[in-house]
């Protein structure tokens, strides 16, 4: 059945009162899917599904007013949409109503309301509840200060694909077992590893880190590589780069450039820029791969343009003095001053020499397109 179809029959269906049709309806006209975008009738038909009690037509209603789509901006109403919705248990409005509570939107400012609607979504599955409520645990707001049940609420999170939940496992979880009593750091690496053992990616990864740095548990880069392995099998981006560098560096396990080469290009296909500029190196040198300057200089390129500083400083330069791509010293400048607002030491450096032997054409040529480069949407920064 095709979409115009569907859309008609949803609308016949909801002209006779049914309320799953009047929301299937609303949800078509808002998407513009086998009917013109109409977002006025769109909330129409969440109004006459909302009244009936449908709960995910009473929840995007609320967004709509929220946003001033298809109807007045009123947060009142949204809240009151919400709430209902909320009072049915679904999760996404639940978390929309905190979110209200949190900026006084509708309602008074009210961080205890907020943490008690973050903790119910939460419970019922929502992965951004999750992560909130998981930060709101870790810095005690709203809750007892608990780092066990933040970890526990971010591992949830990452397990539906948060990656903002497994960056705040990696990094304030990590840095935070050294610093707590025996007992809680016992709590938390039980927690970890009950997690890692049964199969979930980010905690094995984490679990992996606390070996790798000796956080919480004594140094042991034999059990790190053993947990990134496990991660890594699971396509865990952040594993594979890592269990890499100690294939490439002979630590927990016997050197292997190949072996390293292969989790690199593995890290590298899910856009990893640190692995696709370790893989460059490797290329460039034919070290556990043939030697090939086109792959490097491609892998090169695509780090750089996610904003990796230490790609674009040799790319830069590889412009400025290398027979692998033609000279250019618009490309060169354009690389050195990107490489130069990500604080490479020796990026500003390449450029003050380039800037004199350009025309003023060339370097405002440049300087356009830098300015091109980082208004563009899309990820930057290196990882």
């Amino acid at each position: 059945m095709d979409e115009q179809a569907a859309t008609a029959l949803y609308e016949l269906a909801a002209k006779n009162g049914n309320a799953k049709a009047q929301f299937m309806l609303a949800l078509r006209l808002a998407e513009g899917r086998g009917a013109s975008q109409d977002e006025q009738a769109a909330a129409g038909w969440y109004t006459r599904a909302a009244v009936q009690g449908h709960a995910e037509a009473q929840c995007n209603l609320g967004v709509m007013y929220e946003q001033g789509r298809g109807v007045k901006e009123d947060a009142g109403k949204a809240v009151g949409m919400y709430k209902r919705a909320a009072e049915q248990e679904l999760a996404e409005a639940q978390c929309n109503l905190a979110h209200m509570y949190v900026k006084g939107n509708g309602v008074p400012k009210d961080d205890f309301e907020a943490t008690k609607w973050f903790a119910r979504s939460a419970a019922g599955g929502c992965p951004e509840a999750q992560l909130l409520f998981g930060l709101r645990c870790s810095i005690g707001n709203g809750v007892p200060k608990d780092w066990c049940e933040a970890a526990k609420w971010w591992l949830c999170a990452a397990e539906q694909g948060d990656p903002l939940a497994g960056l705040c496992l990696a990094c304030f979880v990590v840095d935070a077992v050294s610093e707590r009593p025996p007992k809680e750091r016992r709590k938390l690496l039980d927690l970890l590893t009950r997690a890692a053992e049964g199969g979930q990616a980010t905690a094995q990864f984490v679990l992996a880190l606390l070996h790798e740095l000796a956080r919480g548990t004594p140094k042991d880069e034999c059990m790190a590589a053993v947990w990134y392995t496990c991660a890594a099998e699971q396509g865990h981006d952040r594993a594979q780069l890592y269990l890499a560098r100690m294939h490439e560096e002979g630590r927990g396990v016997p050197k292997n450039e190949s072996v390293a080469a292969g989790w690199y290009a593995r890290a590298a296909e899910q856009r990893c820029a640190t692995a696709q500029f370790r893989l460059s190196l490797m290329a460039e040198a034919g070290r556990g791969i043939p030697k090939d300057d086109s792959m490097a200089v491609e892998l090169l390129t695509r780090s750089a343009e996610q904003g990796h500083s230490e790609a674009q400083f040799r790319l830069a330069e590889k412009h400025h003095r290398d027979d692998t791509v033609p000279q250019d010293p618009v490309e060169a400048y354009f690389w050195s001053t990107l490489a130069a607002d990500g604080r490479h030491a020796d990026a500003q450096r390449l450029r003050d020499q380039l800037a004199p032997i350009m025309t003023e054409e060339q370097v405002a040529l440049a300087e356009r397109v830098v300015d091109l480069f980082k208004a563009r949407p899309g990820p930057s920064g290196q990882s």
